[in-house]
């Protein structure tokens, strides 16, 4: 026998070779399992399914809107392009400004996406971002075709075609795939990667150039996309050692590994310094810079608050698994579920070790994740590369139970197990239609929908919302404005309002929070729900203005909204207030609350004035339409409380005031001032603030001690 044909070899107990890890072996019978061969009409259908994904994901992309990562990402591509173009000459890429890269983390980001958007952008006639979301729908359709050919390995092509529509129809992953530049193509070129390891292990005897040809470029763009992309190379290890422990321990065969050494450290050497073609970094120093990129982005230390089982916070332990649990439609989690009392009786088919590989794929990097208390936001997109092995898992429990319920109970129905799965894919489909293109804001039944997680948790991270209204304000209210009127839009999502406005110079587009709005002066205001937005007002619907000019929602929840400005004199008794002339500060007030009456900057202001004069009657009044708007408002809890001590019930004074300074985050103050309230009327709730501020003290030390950690970490 050749040397050639010895690599990856099985041999028995008496040393007769046996080729391939699994597909020459006799496995036990079982009645589970049989897998059916495919006939011509599912080879059509499994083409005819692609055909279709891609024309419908090209064509949907069209509608999406700039999502909050694309500016920068954008920059990158060109000046990434820019350096390879002049041989490293320009080194722009490396020196971002910091209104583009704030957390000047971009380097430390792949550029073989961005790069190839920005070549796309310089021969085609469409606008770049329209570009960049095509493309981006192509990686997402990608994703499902490997996904889709991976099922048919450990299955077959009927299984492939049921997973495929079920990752297509999985609506935060397809949301995703239209305009997520970052996550999206990681996600492919990871299960890319992963399909060229299954590739390249299965020819492991009789390996041809193209087979190091595939794996080499799979690890390379990987790694190049997001230096996570390191990790396919310890998973070739892991795929091969499981074959060996499968092939040791259960078919009590002799697995050779010495003769795979060699065909796994060139590719994986070869992918490893080739990520440096589509990664300006990696070029610089191709031994240290990919390794120093994952540690850095590993321990990454920008943290954003997120809305949360309704309160912001910073993701915790819990976040990452509720979140996957809320976001992915019901029939993938019913597969999973069905999937695992099957996953050992599996351990008959030949397929088995490759199906626990994915198993392994896709559960390490999550529980790894989680054990290193790496920075996530936004449910869980940075884990987007996961969605892959989840829907090849949940494929696998449909098959599974389908497979059983025909074989166990006789069934005459011969696809029942299909069947439900259709069912339950009902439910995501019609949120896909009814929501498009607002798809990323799914949540599932288990937090009661969109409609109910609203206010609870994140809705719209990206802003894709934003299109949909500034394509209503130029389809709409532009028309009624003269070209030579100056206007001033105000809006919380500064660059991608500006950017859908660029072509219309008379309005100019100016930055402002939410409760800065009546500061200064605007004719319309664009505000989107994410961005600093006060959480009880969005459970309760109190930021809405009493006229909307329009709103974009989803189930009949605002996601944006447009605004024209009712009156000038919520500005114009500030302008009073600061001259101390509180009588005319207060005509115009009371004029714009007649306007806008659940403006609680204009009550609070108005209320103030009013307890200054001692009219604490009017005072009250005020206050209290406050706190019904925005229980959680400081200044209202402030002016409640000074009210209360002016009228001498201390202990109602000291709950409000201990509220005010809770949510000014002066909690040694708000402790003791609720202390005061035990043994009170006001006790339980004193409680469960308490309660909260030894908790926000608890996780301050803990987090304290955790950057120490990384701090340790970091310099050794």
């Amino acid at each position: 026998m050749s040397k050639k044909n010895k690599i990856g070899t099985l041999k028995s107990t008496t040393s007769k070779p046996i080729p391939t890890p699994a597909a020459a072996l006799k496995f036990k019978k079982t009645s589970l399992f049989d897998i059916e061969p495919d006939s011509n009409l599912v080879k059509k259908l499994f083409i005819g399914s692609f055909i279709f994904m891609f024309v419908a994901m090209s064509l949907m992309s069209f509608n999406y809107g700039i999502s909050g990562d694309e500016f920068s990402t954008n920059v990158c591509g060109k000046l990434a392009l820019n350096y390879y173009k002049t041989f490293g000459a320009d080194t722009s890429i490396f020196n971002i400004p910091k209104s583009i890269d704030r957390d000047n983390n971009l380097k430390l980001y792949g550029d073989f996406f961005f790069m190839l958007t920005a070549v796309l952008n310089k021969i085609s006639p469409l606008n770049e971002f329209t570009n960049e979301h095509l493309v981006n729908s192509w990686a997402g359709f990608l994703m499902i075709v490997f996904t889709s050919l991976i099922i048919a390995k450990i299955l077959n092509k009927k299984a492939a075609i049921f997973g495929a529509w079920l990752l297509f129809l999985s609506p935060f992953v397809l949301g995703h795939s239209m305009n997520n530049p970052k996550d999206i193509p990681f996600a492919t070129s990871f299960i890319v990667g992963i399909y060229f390891i299954i590739r390249f292990v299965e020819n492991i005897h009789h390996l041809k150039i193209k087979d190091y040809v595939f794996i080499i470029l799979a690890f390379a763009m990987s790694i190049g996309s997001r230096a996570g992309g390191l990790i396919l190379i310890p998973l070739l290890v892991v795929y091969i050692v499981i074959q060996y422990l499968y092939a040791k321990w259960y078919l009590k065969q002799n697995y050779q590994l010495s003769s795979l050494i060699i065909p796994c450290i060139i590719v994986s050497v070869l992918g490893y310094l080739l990520c440096g073609l589509f990664w300006p970094f990696a070029l610089e120093n191709p031994l240290v810079n990919p390794i120093k990129a994952l540690k850095l982005m590993t321990n990454f230390d920008v943290r954003i608050l997120q809305l949360f089982q309704g309160v912001k916070m910073y993701p915790e332990s819990d976040y990452l698994i509720l979140n996957l649990l809320y976001t992915n439609s019901l029939p993938v989690i019913l597969g999973v579920l069905c999937a695992m009392p099957f996953i050992w009786k599996f351990r008959h088919s030949p397929q088995a070790p490759l199906f626990y590989f994915i198993i392994f794929a896709t559960i390490f990097p999550l529980v790894y994740i989680i054990y290193k208390k790496s920075v996530v936001y936004h449910a869980w997109r940075h884990i987007l590369f996961i969605a892959p092995g989840i829907i090849i898992i949940a494929t696998f429990g449909w098959y599974a139970l389908n497979d059983y319920l025909q074989k166990k109970f006789q069934l005459k129905i011969k696809y029942l197990g299909w069947i439900l799965c259709g069912i339950f894919l009902l439910e995501p489909t019609l949120f896909i239609i009814r929501s498009f293109p607002n798809t990323v804001t799914y949540y599932n039944a288990f937090v009661g929908g969109t409609s109910q997680a609203y206010g609870y948790y994140e809705m719209d991270s990206y802003g894709n919302s934003v299109k949909q209204e500034a394509d209503w304000f130029i389809k709409n209210e532009l028309p009624k404005i003269k070209p030579t009127e100056h206007k001033i839009l105000v809006t919380n999502y500064i660059d991608l309002v500006r950017e859908y406005l660029k072509p219309y110079p008379n309005i100019e587009v100016q930055y402002i929070r939410f409760n800065e709005k009546n500061d200064r002066y605007w004719d319309y205001a664009l505000f989107h729900v994410v961005i600093n937005m006060p959480v009880e007002q969005i459970q309760k619907g109190t930021w809405i203005s009493k006229t909307p000019l329009h709103i974009t929602s989803v189930f009949g929840k605002p996601l944006c909204v447009t605004f024209k400005r009712a009156s000038l004199d919520d500005m114009k008794g500030l302008d009073y207030l600061k001259k101390n002339n509180a009588d005319s500060a207060l005509y115009h007030f009371n004029k714009y609350l007649a306007l806008e009456p659940k403006d609680n900057n204009i009550l609070n202001n108005a209320a103030n004035i009013y307890v200054s004069l001692n009219d604490l009657s009017n005072a009250n009044k005020l206050v209290d339409r406050s706190l019904e708007i925005d229980n959680t408002d400081a200044f209202a809890n402030y002016l409640k409380g000074n009210i209360l001590a002016r009228q001498n019930n201390t202990v109602a004074s000291n709950f409000y005031l201990g509220k005010y300074n809770f949510y000014i985050r002066n909690y040694q103050e708000a402790y003791k001032l609720f202390s005061n309230c035990l043994g009170t009327d006001f006790a339980a709730e004193a409680e469960k603030f308490i309660a909260d501020i030894e908790n926000i003290v608890r996780e301050a030390e803990i987090e304290q001690q955790r950057l120490q950690e990384k701090e340790a970490e970091n310099a050794n």
